[in-house]
């Protein structure tokens, strides 16, 4: 197994054989690379997200629940490049490499936005919980789906989406597409609770 436990780098299945390691060898290294908080949401708030201006924290709130570019620009009465520019900047600002789903997640750990915590989705399988890791940690799906291949990385997706969307969130439409930073929120208890950060 790789020396490499650090979650910011994309987990990949090693060759021990002939191919590569089955999916569930996979989720074992993937819960050995959870046995600590993620560096990159431990600690303090980054520098940059610590004053937000009105309409960047409000961007940050309405992306926090899966809303897409345009539906905060229209929410926030401003045009979708704005809004598109606004997020780069504050990923911009986080101060390393990260997706909006990282935001999200820094978001919420930091107490940068105002939601109520959504329902605690219970158990979720470790596959479940390692996508739900791998995008907190800001990588994207891709980066996930790298070392299990796609085929099985969207088996992962889709019964994930299928658990989170089945909870109660009365900020977002039922049949409202599932966004990798609206299944960090959804996801947060579990992954807060895992880490150790109680109800952070």
């Amino acid at each position: 197994m790789s020396s490499q436990t650090d979650r910011t780098v994309p987990l990949r299945a090693e060759r021990t054989h002939d191919g590569p390691v089955g999916a569930s060898d996979h989720y074992v290294h993937a819960r050995l690379c959870r046995a600590k908080p993620p560096g990159v949401l431990d600690g303090i708030c980054p520098a940059g997200l610590e004053d937000l201006g009105t309409l960047e924290r409000k961007i940050l709130e309405l992306l926090v629940i899966g809303s897409t570019d345009r539906a905060i620009a229209e929410a926030l009465a401003v045009s979708p490049d704005q809004v598109s520019w606004c997020v780069r900047k504050l990923i911009k600002r986080v101060g390393h490499r990260t997706t909006r789903a990282g935001l999200v997640a820094l978001a919420l750990r930091h107490r940068l936005v105002d939601h109520p915590r959504p329902q605690h989705p219970g158990h979720l399988p470790d596959e479940s919980m390692a996508l739900l890791w791998s995008l907190a940690c800001g990588q994207t799906f891709k980066a996930f789906a790298e070392g299990i291949g796609t085929w099985e990385a969207e088996r992962i997706r889709t019964n994930l989406r299928m658990r989170l969307c089945g909870l109660p969130n009365p900020e977002r439409s039922a049949t409202a597409p599932l966004t990798p930073g609206h299944a960090v929120y959804m996801g947060w208890p579990t992954l807060a609770e895992e880490a150790g950060w109680g109800s952070a």
